[in-house]
């Protein structure tokens, strides 16, 4: 046996197919070639998404290795190396895709074929990542995680000099990507490593739970005598974060407890103590870095559209004023300046202006309503606060434009990160052929909608370097691959394609109503299975979100009727609405397969009140998903307010 692949899984059944068919067309590659046999191993660690029975059923040929518990991944990997029996070892994660002659040029490579010397002294190898996207994955090779090395790491300083092999030990920044070398850490999605090594140096050391046994292993090998190699004749895909997202806190405490460990076991005390201190600081740093960049991208437009506006009417209101040689009160200009500012941001938000891609219609709608709101306030003003009317109606003319045309210039200057939403429909371009074409196409639609453009591309002749010009030709906003018609070699290559070209490129498994890639909706099953008009939608949360707090205000506006009708319970319950605790209407749950539902908070009333008390909760709860309306909720909600005392 030449080489064994090793494959820990939890909880990622959806990336299990692309995965496992790829590493087993690159092991029968192996074979073809005549350089020797190789076998798959996959370990589930218990999980919860029912990957044991998928694997069974779809890859029988797969050595299985079901584990009733959560062994992590250092014992995971242990328990099929152990065994295993292959010259070789790879330890593949599950979110990566390889090419089918992937192994082979690898094998060429370590032992050496024809006139090409092998490697004698190589322990382990890496090889280039790149993301769904196409962009290359830092972490590719890396160096030993130094104090200092660790600390430019996580406060993120080594992006200031990303080239620098001071400031960038970490990823060993002085490398060229597309340059293979000698390395001293290897990532663990993609572990080459000689079994004869191994022997020596031992396994992954079970202390790592998950994170940071990849860089233990790979320093063991350097003090035991062998090399580390990062060879670029190949590159793989490797989704990441299915576990925890790379940039959250999360990550970042995990890879804090995994340095610390590997500090402990590898440095001196007073070393070690400096790699926690240093360490420990960069985490604050990156905390910190991390909630002001979710604060900029939350509340980033709608503060400077605030502030824009605000501005503004005061300006407007100081050339009116000396243009018609008057002059009202500073503070009651300010107020109504920034009240009137208030109001069109929160209309423009309501109407889902702020959500990305931007849509044309949202901001007018939300910025009209605003506008009308403006005008009702200004009329309702004592008149003696009534400082312009010219300047309140021309504001109120001029926001709706002022919204349509910052994002037009946002767009113009920076189209990768700005983007509309084209009224007749997104365009997509799909590389796919026959049933399989079909099926994508018909979720796409159930997902998004009939006005959904796509464009479909046939395998045959593709080539993946054209696909960026394809793209542009179909100015498509979306690039969907479908894993079942390409093979590994063309879905690699097309993602690295398309790295550089800044439209959104995502891979459609062969099973599962989902795309892998990305981290926006399309990559959520629950869109496909409830609808382009579902619960699962932002708008239409918004929309839920809204009444729920509308109605809550309105019964706490009319609690005296409600008092004297012996309804006190509903005030109860609309105080835990609006506290956001719950939500007027939620599902029934209690069935078989109910845990696929959307989340949602726990309903004062469930699915069955809307069909009156009657139905299968199983056929009630998915239709209320797919085809939500605040509307029914209001009609809900008034015949049980009006027919019994209690609300539930």
């Amino acid at each position: 046996m030449i080489l064994s692949v090793i494959v820990v899984s939890y909880n990622v059944r959806k990336h299990l197919d692309p995965c496992l068919r790829a590493a087993q067309r690159a092991l029968d590659a192996l074979a073809q070639q005549g350089l020797g046999s190789g076998d798959l191993w996959v370990v589930d660690n218990a999980s919860p998404d029912d990957s044991v029975a998928w694997v069974r059923e779809h890859f029988p040929q797969v050595h299985l290795i079901a584990s009733e518990k959560n062994l992590g991944f250092s014992a995971g990997n242990n328990l099929a190396i152990r065994k295993s029996t292959g010259a070789w070892v790879l330890l593949l994660n599950p979110d990566t895709i390889v090419a089918e002659d992937a192994f082979v040029r690898i094998l060429e490579y370590v032992e050496g074929r024809g006139e090409r010397p092998g490697h004698g002294k190589l322990g382990g190898l890496g090889v280039p990542m790149v993301d769904g996207t196409g962009r290359w994955l830092p972490e590719s090779k890396r160096g030993l995680p130094t104090p200092w090395a660790s600390f430019s790491r996580l406060s993120g300083l080594w992006r200031l000099a990303p080239r620098n092999p001071n400031m960038n030990r970490y990823y060993m920044g002085h490398i060229a990507p597309d340059q293979t070398a000698q390395v001293e850490v290897l990532s663990g999605a993609f572990m080459w490593m000689r079994r004869a090594a191994l022997d020596e140096v031992g396994l992954l050391d079970e202390a790592f739970f998950m994170y940071g046994e990849d860089i233990d292993l790979s320093w063991r090998l350097i003090e035991g005598g062998w090399e580390n190699h990062y060879f670029t004749g190949t590159q793989i895909i490797h989704f990441k974060g299915e576990s925890t997202k790379t940039g959250s806190l999360a990550y970042v405490r995990v890879f804090h407890e995994a340095m610390r460990i590997f500090s402990r076991k590898h440095f001196g005390g007073g070393q070690a103590m400096w790699m926690n201190v240093l360490v420990s600081v960069g985490i604050r740093l990156r905390a910190g870095l991390a909630a002001g960049r979710r604060l900029v991208q939350k509340l980033g437009w709608p503060v400077f559209d605030g502030a824009v506006l605000a501005g503004a009417v005061l300006v407007a209101a100081g050339l009116y004023g000396a243009a018609m040689q008057t002059v009202a009160p500073e503070g009651l200009v300010s107020g109504a300046a920034l009240a009137y500012a208030f109001l069109w941001v929160l209309s423009v938000a309501w109407a889902g202006g702020y959500d990305s891609p931007w849509r044309r219609a949202s901001l007018v709608l939300g910025a009209g309503a605003g506008s009308v709101a403006v005008l009702l306030l200004y009329a309702l003003m004592p008149e003696t606060w009534r400082f312009s009317r010219v300047v309140t109606l021309g504001s109120a003319v001029a926001a709706p434009l002022y919204f349509v045309l910052t994002r037009q210039l946002a767009h113009w200057f920076k189209p990768s990160r700005y983007t509309w939403r084209s009224g007749r429909g997104e365009r997509l371009l799909l590389v796919g052929d026959g049933e399989r074409a079909v099926a994508a196409c018909r979720m796409l639609e159930q997902a998004q909608g009939p006005n959904l453009m796509i464009r479909q591309q046939p395998t045959t002749n593709f080539q993946a370097a054209d696909l960026p010009k394809l793209a542009r030709e179909a100015r498509a906003q979306r690039v969907l691959l479908l894993a079942g018609d390409l093979t590994g070699a063309q879905l690699v290559a097309a993602c690295a394609a398309m790295g550089d070209v800044r439209i959104d490129v995502r891979i459609v498994p062969e099973f599962g109503r989902c795309t892998l890639g990305g981290d926006d909706e399309l990559q959520r099953e629950d869109v496909f299975t409830w609808g382009a008009d579902g619960i699962a939608r932002a708008d239409r949360r918004r929309a839920k979100r809204a009444f729920d707090v509308v109605s809550s205000l309105a019964m706490w506006f009319f609690f005296v009727p409600l008092l004297l009708a012996r309804r006190a319970a509903w005030l109860t319950a609309a105080a835990v609405v609006l506290c956001g605790r719950k939500t007027w209407v939620g599902f029934h749950r209690n069935w078989p397969g109910s845990e696929r539902l959307p989340d949602l908070s726990p309903g004062v009333l469930d699915t069955l009140a809307v069909s009156g008390g009657e139905g299968d909760p199983e056929r009630l709860d998915p239709l209320y998903a797919k085809d939500y309306r605040w509307t029914r909720d209001l009609e809900t909600l008034w015949a049980r307010l009006v027919e019994i005392r209690r609300p539930g």
